[in-house]
């Protein structure tokens, strides 16, 4: 009994913690911003999202454009890209796992490469 009450605590506590969960609605990958000392603010990245691989692609874009890391979370799932690596968590707090695997983030970033060459017209050799 003493455990189950320690655990129902736990979750209250966790439910209260500045590491609120990701936003949830369904098939929309959101751009999170987390301002220093002020509340987080999501604005919609697109909607019509299959997956969170293809959220975590998108994101992932906007890493290469912008230089620096960015969060972003898809239907209750934060999403965490850095110049090392993808990661996703149920919350900003939690406990982070890739989302692809060495080989595959590559592969996305081949391909988001050729996109951004493709858009800006540049003349540059087509990436492998």
């Amino acid at each position: 009994m003493m455990r189950l009450l320690l655990l129902a605590t736990a979750w209250a506590v966790a439910g209260c913690s500045p590491s609120k969960p990701a936003a949830t609605d369904t098939g929309v990958c959101w751009r999170v911003r987390a301002p220093e000392g002020q509340p987080l603010k999501r604005e919609v990245l697109e909607r019509g999202i299959a997956n969170l691989q293809t959220c975590a692609a998108r994101l992932e874009a906007l890493r290469m454009m912008e230089g620096e890391a960015v969060e972003g979370a898809f239907e209750g799932r934060a999403i965490f890209v850095s110049e090392a690596e993808i990661t996703q968590a149920v919350s900003r707090g939690g406990t982070r796992y890739p989302v692809f695997e060495p080989a595959e983030r590559e592969a996305v970033q081949r391909a988001i490469g050729r996109l951004l060459d493709a858009r800006s017209g540049s003349e540059a050799p087509p990436r492998p």
